[in-house]
């Protein structure tokens, strides 16, 4: 085959991927966010600050993907995987959704993008990334109980965490001048930043009760008052399957049941609240995470899974965190645990519901998470408990 031919072939290749993602990503994400996406250079971005970018026309990154603020990327198979629970349920949906022959005779195999732009990290790659997170980790500092340090009046300001507590030691501070940058960010506004850890469940376990090596670690930068509001967190090292958790994550030590939120502001706001270990899932996809529900079911309390409430997509007609909650709480129920998914019919999350809601006594038994979160917060809209027979929140 001459060079001509196989520019042409790989031209072609990546006019498929491209024209396939630009119908598969609105009609498996819902309408972009339209005031940061620039659909004239073929660029896409979804969620309220555009972190995850969908390229749809041809050229060099025809047909990929990346979220910036989990540092996931990769084709148009890697995407619907990951917002669907892993590659069956991406084929499943390929199909139902017509991207895909229906036939049985037909097998799903994953189909191959140009190999000069596969997701492939090597080896090398890997160990470069969790090298590039570790440094971030060994760089920062514990976080002072001075009140006057951002991170404690970011804690303050939001209502999560006890003044008078030191913050949970997955959670560091690392000044301005240490963060890495990539373009403008961080504003030049930040203060600093939190480093919060990330590893996957089963180093959690293996660790404690220390803390685990680090996988991964989100940046959440703050402003030297405290307030983070419109700065942009970014994800660095190896995320996948990692959660951050805050306190004892032992299967076999007597416990009441994990809480378990996306953000690590979620997770923070409910560790000062409710006893037993709260983890931070990194986002919607975190809560698909299958190692995530293999340690949630082994743990003999069970899990409390506390979902976003996301905007509906257009397109399906649900709400992605309550889906993702659901699901997850299927899987654990799968393995033989026990779980309860909730989620609150106005409002977005656990940490913003929280800000302006009081603290409860130290040592208060906590009985039914459902009913005693409607008797501590009385003001809050009633929460949702999602049933067993749910059949909307189940991935087949």
């Amino acid at each position: 085959m001459d060079d001509s031919t196989q520019r042409h072939r790989v031209a072609a290749s990546a006019d498929l991927w491209a024209g396939l993602m630009a119908h598969v990503a609105p009609a498996l994400l819902g309408e972009p966010n339209l005031r940061l996406s620039r659909p004239s250079a073929g660029e896409l971005r979804y969620g309220n600050r555009g972190s995850l970018v969908v390229h749809v026309l041809p050229h060099q990154r025809a047909g990929r993907w990346h979220d910036f603020e989990t540092g996931d990327g990769g084709g148009v198979i890697d995407l619907v995987a990951r917002e669907t629970g892993g590659a069956e349920a991406a084929a499943d949906w390929l199909r139902q959704s017509g991207f895909l022959p229906n036939s049985p005779a037909s097998p799903v195999s994953r189909p191959s993008q140009p190999s000069s732009r596969r997701t492939k990290v090597d080896t090398d790659h890997l160990a470069r990334r969790r090298a590039d997170a570790q440094r971030i980790w060994e760089t920062s500092a514990t976080i002072p109980l001075d009140g006057e340090h951002p991170a404690r009046r970011w804690a303050t300001r939001r209502n999560l965490w006890r003044d008078a507590f030191p913050v949970p030691s997955a959670l560091r501070w690392l000044d301005a001048a240490g963060l890495p940058t990539w373009g403008d960010w961080p504003s030049p506004d930040t203060a600093g930043a939190i480093i919060a850890l990330i590893a996957p469940p089963k180093a959690w376990v293996a660790a404690w009760t220390g803390l685990p090596e680090v996988a991964a670690v989100q940046i959440l930068p703050v402003r030297s008052d405290g307030d983070g509001g419109g700065l942009e967190k970014r994800t660095r090292g190896e995320p996948r399957d990692g959660v951050c958790i805050f306190g004892n994550p032992h299967p076999e030590d007597d416990q009441d049941p994990a809480h378990v939120a996306e953000g690590i502001a979620d997770a923070l706001a409910l560790s000062s609240r409710y006893p037993g270990p709260a983890v931070a899932a990194i986002g919607t996809s975190g809560l698909a995470s299958v190692a995530l529900a293999t340690w949630l079911a082994s743990l003999d309390a069970g899990a409390v899974i506390v979902a976003d409430a996301d905007p509906v997509n257009p397109r399906t007609g649900q709400r992605p965190g309550q889906v993702a909650a659901g699901k997850l709480r299927w899987r654990i129920q799968q393995q033989g645990g026990s779980a309860t998914a909730l989620w609150p019919t106005a409002g977005k999350d656990f940490a913003d519901l929280a800000a302006g809601d009081p603290f409860p006594p130290l040592g208060d038994a906590f009985g039914d998470y459902a009913s005693t979160i409607r008797e501590m917060f009385p003001a809050w809209p009633r929460w949702e408990v999602a049933r067993t027979a749910d059949a909307a929140t189940r991935p087949d």
